[in-house]
Formats: structure tokens, C-alpha cells, sequence
């Protein structure tokens, strides 16, 4: 390993490369070179320009099952390919694989006789501005709830929330498939990948909560107002202090811890979980970006 001291001229900064790497590879002041990044922070100087490009998968299944399919649909879905095709050997009722709750989010997927294709498969970047989208969008579903229960929107919203939450997945996988340039290292991606997790959670139990529990919203609510504060500022790429953390955690401590003799319970002892375990992740990635600063 070599260190090298960066140079700067004005608002710009360079590094000059090594002279016998440059004549081992015939590197002149017209060739062109290929930069790469991970998560991490790692950048990688490659002699030959060249651009990682995404591929079409196509897989052939013997499953009849819509449950099944349904998930390897998700998997190609979420990965960063350029498009992919499904062949089934079985016939299946493509009215019952179409009903799949998040199937219906998928407005490029086509489905014909034995065959399932998406033709132009969207590259996602930016999680943390989806996982910032996801927490104002649950903010205005339960401010819906509390005042104005409307079941087609809290639909609306739910299948939103749970679309954002499948972008996020595919822009973590593909940031680390592609190595694609990102202000967030690695540990962030990990710990946004798990507010994202259990915020969906929350959300799935949420809207099976009767629409009378107006107090109950308005709880859980306050909770959410913290945690929209906080992404927000890991959107703007800062870090999320202890004191912040610690606030969160304080306040999904306070929820009220309800008896669960029921499925009302039942649900709303899940929500009040799913806050408690993103504010873990939080005072974990708080405590995480300490020891960085160290």
C-alpha cells in the first residue's frame, strides 16, 4: 500500500498517479481511466474504462403455487437488473398471481400465458430519501386516522408505504451490486435497511386498528413526529446525535403498554415493539457514528 498526500488547486482536489503504473499500463494525459466507489468509502482506479452494466435475468420455474412465484417476482423485482422474464412450465390463473398485494405496485410487470416479464426494470438510488418519503407518508396516514378515517385512502397510503419500502431494497442491493457512488458507507445502509424493516411492520398492524382508537394514533403519532426529525436529518446526511436517540427511545417507552386478550391488543403491542426497535437501531447507529469520530 502507498500513501499519497492530495494536492489541491482552487476549489478542486487531485492526486498524481504513480509513474510506473502509469507506463505498465501506458496510462498517457489522453487516456481514460474508470473511477469506482463502494459503500464504504473505498474508491478503486481501474487502467481501462469500463462501466459495470446491468443484465436481464431469465429463469424458468416449475411452480404452480402464486405465493411462490409471487416472491421470485419480488427477488428479480429488486435486484438491479435491466429487465428480466419468468417462464412457467405450469399453467397457473394469472387473476390470482395478479391479486398478490405487492404485485400490484409493480405498474412495469406484464404477464401473458406462461410468461411474466418486465422489459425496463427502474434503477433506484437515494434510500435515504425513500426511507424520508416512507416516514412522512406513515405521519400523514395516522394524522388521516386520527382525524378523518377514510378507508381508500389509508389504502392509498399503505400500498405507498409499502412500495417505498421495496425501492429502498432494491437501491441498498443495487448500491452494493453496482458499487455506485453514495454519501452513505455501509453501516448506514445496514441501519436504514432496518428502520425501513420495522416501519413497514408498524404499518401492516396499523391499519388493522380499529378507526375509533383516535388516542391510540394521536400516541403513536407523537412517536412518528420524532422519528420524521431524525430522518430528515439523515436525508441531509448528518448524523443522528445520542441526545436525539435517546429522546426517541423515551418516548416509544412511554406508548401505552396495552394487555393483549385480543387482536386489538395484539396489534397494538406490535406497533408499540416496532417503535422500540427502531429506536435501538437508532441509539445504535448514534453510538456508531461516535465511535467513527473517535
Amino acid at each position: 500500500m502507498e500513501i499519497r498526500k492530495i494536492q489541491r488547486s482552487g476549489s478542486m482536489h487531485y492526486l498524481y498517479l504513480p509513474t510506473a503504473w502509469c507506463k505498465k499500463h501506458r496510462i498517457t494525459a489522453d487516456s481514460t481511466v474508470t473511477l469506482e466507489q463502494d459503500a464504504s468509502g473505498r474508491m478503486t482506479i481501474s487502467a481501462q474504462a469500463s462501466s459495470k452494466k446491468a443484465k436481464e435475468i431469465e429463469l424458468k420455474i416449475k411452480e404452480d403455487d402464486p405465493r411462490i412465484i409471487q416472491k421470485v417476482i419480488m427477488a428479480c423485482y429488486i435486484n438491479p437488473a435491466k429487465a428480466f422474464r419468468i417462464d412457467l412450465e405450469k399453467d397457473l390463473d394469472m387473476m390470482k398471481l395478479l391479486q398478490q398485494k405487492k404485485l400490484i405496485q409493480m405498474e412495469m410487470i406484464e404477464m401473458e400465458d406462461k410468461s411474466i416479464r418486465c422489459d425496463s426494470n427502474i434503477m433506484v438510488e437515494n434510500p435515504e430519501a425513500l426511507l424520508r418519503t416512507m416516514v412522512h407518508k406513515t405521519r400523514n396516514l395516522l394524522q388521516l386516522m386520527a382525524t378523518s378515517y377514510d378507508q381508500d385512502l389509508v389504502n392509498r397510503y399503505e400500498d405507498e408505504i409499502d412500495k417505498a419500502k421495496t425501492l429502498i431494497d432494491k437501491a441498498i442491493i443495487g448500491t452494493f451490486t453496482f458499487s455506485r457512488m453514495t454519501n452513505l458507507s455501509t453501516i448506514d445502509l445496514h441501519y436504514l435497511s432496518m428502520v425501513s424493516r420495522n416501519l413497514e411492520r408498524l404499518v401492516d398492524h396499523l391499519i388493522r386498528i380499529d378507526p375509533k382508537e383516535t388516542a391510540f394514533f394521536r400516541n403513536v403519532m407523537r412517536v412518528i413526529d420524532l422519528l420524521r426529525d431524525m430522518v430528515d436529518t439523515v436525508a441531509q446526511h448528518k448524523g443522528v446525535s445520542i441526545e436525539e436517540a435517546l429522546g426517541f427511545i423515551r418516548a416509544s417507552l412511554k406508548l401505552p403498554k396495552p394487555e393483549i386478550s385480543n387482536l386489538k391488543g395484539y396489534d397494538m403491542a406490535r406497533i408499540r415493539r416496532s417503535c422500540i426497535e427502531i429506536s435501538e437501531v437508532f441509539i445504535d447507529w448514534a453510538v456508531t457514528r461516535q465511535v467513527e469520530k473517535a
